[in-house]
């Protein structure tokens, strides 16, 4: 009969709770969060397939979806992933410029640097040259 000691109880108990570790550790550790431009490179896409018999599929069309362009986004308009599509604004940034925006829209590109944490000069640039607007009503 199995005699069960101290040190038996231990590595039973080990064996137990190390599942249950090896299976909570994504929870505990995601994994870093990746760039729409990472997971579709070339933009989502949708596929129509036909069934032509009981088990032939057929590939009748791909529709791609072209995904929207930096110089094409409004930063008192869009979304958390528009913003991101813009050059220099990660996650981070993208969360902070829709937070401020909540407590009132961005007057001019001076404002949005004095208000964001993480907008400087140069970004600004960078995103003025990518023709990223700041209002509706700016020229395109």
């Amino acid at each position: 009969m199995l005699r069960i000691n101290n040190l038996n109880a231990r590595h039973f108990r080990l064996l137990l709770c190390l599942p249950l570790i090896l299976g909570a550790w994504p929870t505990i550790f995601p994994p870093a969060a990746r760039h729409l431009s990472q997971v579709w490179p070339d933009g989502p896409a949708t596929l129509v397939v036909r069934q032509t018999d009981d088990i032939d599929l057929q590939l009748e069309q791909v529709n791609e979806h072209h995904s929207l362009a930096a110089d094409r986004v409004i930063i008192n308009e869009a979304t958390h992933e528009q913003l991101m599509i813009c050059p220099g604004i990660g996650s981070k940034t993208a969360a902070l410029i829709i937070k401020e925006r909540s407590f009132g829209k961005f007057y001019d590109w001076r404002d949005l640097k004095t208000r964001v944490k993480g907008i400087s000069s140069s970004k600004i640039e960078i995103l003025q040259d990518a023709g990223v607007k700041l209002n509706s009503n700016e020229g395109y």
